[in-house]
């Protein structure tokens, strides 16, 4: 144990401007949060001209942390989020790497594993299934534990550092669309959405092997915004698969998904139950962020 400065917390369930407003008042020097959180809060700060000069330090957790995220913070407050990858029931996995930006598996806390549909470990590049051994848990031992999260495998770390390397999470196996081939494809489009404005959330709900609903909340409600929806459906589906049509509409706000108790918060519920004998239904994706309610 080591002393610490004061710390405070609120329920992030509060509105952005709830939150932004604490954040003003307790004026922090770190804030730890996930990642749409830190996301929405600079954006409202931005928007709303609200400073927090105090901040020295961002942590993200529970979420995958966003190209979009990243520069938004950057830009509003000057700050590099410093992402932490963990699992309630393992702990920390896997840190950002302050010099290369990937992720150092904490080797000494958790034996971390990326793994292929057949079990074979992954090499640097290749997306698998995460797996993970803790050294600690000695009350309730978990062997090879599946946490239903994909990770990229990194080549080794330029940075001199020996630990295993992560370079990127990417979701969660249940977040997968299943496809008309019966593939199974990540669904984010959030490189799709982010390159148009007037787009905040996003939401994707598949209903058949062949439609996937698109709804994108918007800032405020303008008629000319119709086609910028249009054309980020357009991109989002050349994104996804040419074989599946998106569906795109507009909506004042998005429902969230139901806390989880995992490293990544569940972001899918299942909504199709047709498809091929022996296949898994398809989900509907969530976009993994708070609802942002401004004032």
């Amino acid at each position: 144990m080591y002393p610490t400065g004061p710390a405070a917390a609120l329920d992030p369930h509060c509105s952005i401007a709830e939150q932004a407003e604490w954040l003003r008042q307790e004026a922090p020097a770190y804030l730890l949060a996930n990642p749409s959180n830190l996301h929405f809060i600079a954006r409202h700060c931005r928007e709303f001209g609200v400073r927090v000069p105090s901040l020295r330090g961002l942590r993200s957790v529970g979420e995958v942390l966003t190209d979009a995220a990243r520069e938004t913070c950057r830009e509003v407050w000057g700050l590099e989020p410093v992402d932490m990858y963990s699992a309630v029931e393992a702990g920390y996995l896997a840190l950002q790497c302050p010099e290369q930006g990937q992720l150092h598996v904490q080797a000494e806390n958790a034996m971390v594993e990326v793994i292929d549909a057949d079990g074979r470990a992954g090499a640097p590049g290749e997306v698998g299934r995460v797996v993970v051994t803790p050294l600690h848990n000695f009350a309730m031992p978990l062997l090879r534990y599946e946490l239903g999260d994909f990770a990229e495998v990194g080549a080794a770390c330029a940075c001199g550092r020996s630990l295993p390397v992560l370079r990127r999470t990417l979701g969660r196996t249940r977040e997968q669309l299943l496809l008309p081939s019966g593939d199974r494809r990540l669904p984010y489009v959030g490189h799709a959405t982010a390159s148009f404005p007037g787009i905040i959330q996003h939401q994707l709900v598949q209903t058949s092997l062949e439609v996937v609903e698109v709804s994108m909340m918007r800032v405020a409600s303008n008629p000319a915004m119709s086609s910028v929806f249009s054309n980020a459906a357009a991109k989002a589906s050349r994104r996804m698969c040419s074989r599946v049509t998106l569906v795109a509409s507009t909506a004042a706000t998005i429902r969230r998904a139901a806390p989880q108790i995992s490293a990544v918060p569940r972001l899918i519920r299942p909504r199709f139950l047709g498809g091929k004998p022996g296949q898994q239904p398809p989900c509907e994706h969530l976009w993994h962020a708070s609802e942002y309610r401004g004032n």
